[in-house]
């Protein structure tokens, strides 16, 4: 059905309508492009800029969805190779090239709207009273990494981008005959009889012979390939095992804490109630009877609001919403005001104010002292890595280079390219944050080793091949039982086809009922019409190719079984007795033109936009040490 859809996107209708709009934006263009941008941008557009925080931010809000998805822990090496960071990095200029397109349109929906919107989304509302709660929409924006000031950003440019989505394709109408074929094939069914072919019509299938067993052998022997592995010494340096060699003086800790002192003061905080409302007058309504001592939980159930929010000892900048946060630290101890926030009123009372602390010595001087502890073994751990690949220079093996340097030597055997033992499919923990590291060791030749390098989380590895184990076909013997039951089923699979085509032949030279008579077999009728894709992929498209009243057969969900089935009638709903399901036909249409429309648009915002993207900039947000050779154009200009 989306095959269909998509081939009347692409008609020369949909296209004369696509070629106008590109067009309508050849004009469009975004100056300034060839001005320098900072070294902290990993992506521009025009003067817009995407910061390597913005950028990782949003990889790892990505890389948390694919968590959820995946219901198992994802590591950013295993997202990066799957190319999660440069699609993420993709679409955020593909969004940034369409705001930008937008804005030059004079496109832009008013922050009221946007809000407005928001507050209609059901994750943010409140089940006790069905209305929009600050909470749930504070709690579900500080989850997912959001600020409120971006996400309401996000909003406002997706509903502009539907703005104009709308524009390009208002009057359009799905013409009939296409919405006809397409609420025909979703909602044909077959109704059929069949013949089953069942196993035990192949009799006893023989045990094969050798040579039998060696040709099905050869025949997979791609399938059956090991991948090639290697048998590897891993050098292993992590902070850690340095941290208990380090050495603290304590005049230092007591410096630090001088110089650091104004960064350790506790700050100010504030325990308070706020209720929050839908309008000012409510808000007020709300503020005077706090101030006349009534419960908040009875306000807000008077006024039909929903439950107080109870903050207890916080800064201000824990508090969500900076436009509350700035009236309530304002007010002392006792007071009650009504506030406009960002997305809606409320009423505060501020209940306890704890002034701002001066740090104690004693308190913080073990935290310092860690921290001092942890810099001096980042330096042991930077001169024993000199110490390790003087030692290589000087001609000694990676084992003894480990050894004067203090580093831990790991011999693994059978690692696949994927950091898996092969034996168990489990990783290999020592390779766990060392993709490039791997990857490299797998282009080494025997004998040979890589470089220490940066593994990330404070560790530093280098890697010896020592044996290479091509990739080579799982030896016979090793799966010779199944083999030979492959084999077997194979063979009772033709033997069944056979029979099945005999039954077949029967039946268009006489009828189905009568074929199954003479073979002793039964007719079974479907007791409901099957839909497309149902049962075995051969046989339902034999089904649903066959026109009404053709017999043809073929394989059963199991792959072996066969069945003879005759096509009694062919079921489509009649739009004119089901005009809800041809809106629905209609509607399909229209989305997947829209769709169309979208990526055309959003191609001519890319191209026209020349935005750029710096790869290396990207890599370097993820600690790799790569050299910055500068940015690549995007859509269909060429890499510079």
């Amino acid at each position: 059905m989306l095959t269909l859809i998509r081939k009347f996107a692409r008609s020369r209708i949909a296209q004369i309508l696509i070629f106008l709009l590109v067009i309508a934006f050849t004009n469009w263009g975004v100056s300034d492009v060839m001005n320098r941008t900072n070294t902290d941008s990993v992506a521009t557009i025009g003067k817009v800029k995407i910061s390597s925080a913005e950028f990782k931010s949003e990889f790892e809000r990505l890389l948390k969805r694919a968590k959820q998805q995946e219901n198992r822990e994802v590591t950013v090496e295993e997202a990066r190779a799957q190319g999660l960071d440069s699609m993420t990095l993709e679409r955020m200029v593909s969004e940034r090239s369409f705001a930008a397109l937008l804005s030059k349109f004079g496109i832009r929906v008013a922050d009221q709207v946007a809000k407005d919107e928001i507050s209609k989304i059901p994750g943010f509302q409140d089940p006790s009273t069905n209305s929009f709660s600050e909470r749930a929409y504070q709690a579900a924006l500080s989850e997912n990494g959001f600020s409120i000031a971006q996400f309401e950003a996000s909003v406002r440019d997706d509903m502009a981008r539907q703005l104009l989505v709308m524009a390009a394709t208002s009057g359009f109408h799905a013409p009939a005959a296409i919405s006809t074929q397409v609420l025909a094939y979703a909602t044909e069914r077959r109704s059929v009889t069949m013949i089953a072919i069942p196993a035990s019509l192949a009799g006893a299938t023989p045990s094969p012979t050798e040579a039998q067993i060696n040709a099905f052998y050869a025949d997979y022997r791609e399938r059956l390939m090991r991948p090639e592995t290697r048998d590897l010494t891993i050098v292993s340096a992590n902070l850690a095992a340095f941290v208990s060699r380090a050495q603290v003086n304590p005049a230092q800790v007591r410096q630090v804490f001088e110089t650091q002192k104004a960064n350790l003061t506790v700050p100010e905080k504030r325990t308070f109630v706020q209720i929050v409302a839908q309008d000012k007058s409510k808000a007020d309504l709300a503020a005077a009877r706090l101030r006349a001592g009534q419960a908040p939980n009875q306000i807000a159930t008077a006024l039909g609001l929903q439950a107080p929010l109870v903050f207890t000892d916080v800064s201000q900048d824990q508090v969500p919403d900076s436009a509350v946060g700035r009236a309530v630290f304002a007010a002392n101890t006792g007071a009650v005001a009504a506030v406009q926030g960002s997305l809606a009123f409320a009423a505060f009372q501020v209940s306890n104010i704890k002034p701002a602390q001066a740090p104690n010595f004693d308190s913080v001087s073990v935290t310092i002292a860690a921290q001092l502890r942890r810099e001096a073994a980042g330096q042991l751990m930077t001169d024993a890595t000199t110490v390790f690949d003087d030692a290589l220079a000087q001609g000694d093996n990676i084992e003894v280079a480990a050894q004067k340097a203090g580093f831990q030597v790991i011999k693994v055997t059978n690692v696949t390219a994927q950091g898996a033992d092969l034996s168990t499919n489990q990783p290999v923990a020592a390779l766990t944050n060392a993709t490039q590291p791997l990857r490299d060791a797998f282009q080494l030749a025997a004998g040979d080793n890589t470089e220490l390098v940066n593994a990330g989380q404070d560790a530093y590895i280098a890697i010896r091949a020592d044996k290479i184990n091509v990739a080579a076909p799982v030896p016979l013997a090793q799966v010779r039982t199944d083999i030979i039951r492959a084999w077997t089923e194979r063979e009772t699979a033709t033997r069944l086809k056979a029979r099945a085509d005999v039954v077949l032949a029967d039946a268009k030279a006489t009828t189905l009922e009568a074929a199954a008579a003479k073979h002793h077999l039964q007719v079974v009728r479907a007791p409901q019409p099957i839909a497309r894709g149902q049962g075995s992929s051969e046989l339902s498209q034999a089904i649903f190719t066959a026109k009404k009243g053709d017999m043809i057969t073929g394989p059963v969900a199991n792959g072996v079984e066969y069945a003879v089935v005759r096509v009694d009638n062919i079921i489509r709903d009649d739009e004119t007795r089901a005009p809800e399901r041809l809106a629905q036909a209609e509607q399909e249409v229209r989305q997947s033109f829209q769709q169309d429309i979208v990526e055309t648009i959003e191609r001519v915002a890319r191209n026209r936009s020349r935005a750029r993207i710096y790869n290396d900039r990207m890599r370097k947000a993820f600690g790799d040490n790569v050299e910055d050779s500068g940015p690549a154009l995007v859509g269909s200009q060429k890499s510079k």
